[in-house]
């Protein structure tokens, strides 16, 4: 009597030798991570090799260069927010603007009692200086983002 064999599947095999894999380079980076936290800074390197060794495990904070279509993108956002913030700037600006002139040509009515109208008015002013702070907090962060990026 002949019986059939079924061969294992692949994709099994496959996939736990990839699991092992990631575990096994998850454990290294972690102890690399330890190692770099805890660096032995008392004792001198005994031989290149040493140095290679002790030194190979900060490669955890290596950065790749970044591309240039990544810097154009990044550079793009930066003047769409730049021009928004600006325009949101001069938009608040002429809202404060038209708000004063507003102030201005309103008539005190006769029954108002002065000290109300004066807590109404100094609150009011309060309240867009600390809009107007906001707006030029925003440009500043904006300026030095560009200042940064050149």
């Amino acid at each position: 009597k002949l019986t059939r064999i079924e061969p294992k599947p692949i994709q099994n095999a496959v996939s736990s030798q990839h699991n092992e894999l990631i575990q096994r380079v998850n454990k290294s980076l972690e102890g690399d991570r330890e190692a770099v936290q805890r660096p032995d800074c008392n004792t001198p390197f005994e031989s290149y090799p040493d140095a290679f060794r002790k030194l190979m495990k900060y490669h955890i904070f290596f950065e790749p260069d970044t591309k240039d279509s990544y810097l154009k993108r990044v550079d793009k956002l930066h003047d769409e927010v730049t021009t928004k913030l600006l325009k949101r700037k001069e938009n608040l600006f002429k809202k404060y603007h038209s708000r004063i002139m507003e102030d201005a040509a309103r008539p005190i009515p006769k029954y108002a009692e002065t000290s109300v109208v004066v807590s109404i008015l100094q609150q009011r002013v309060v309240e867009d200086k600390e809009e107007l702070q906001n707006v030029k907090d925003d440009v500043r962060k904006a300026k030095l983002i560009r200042q940064e990026k050149n």
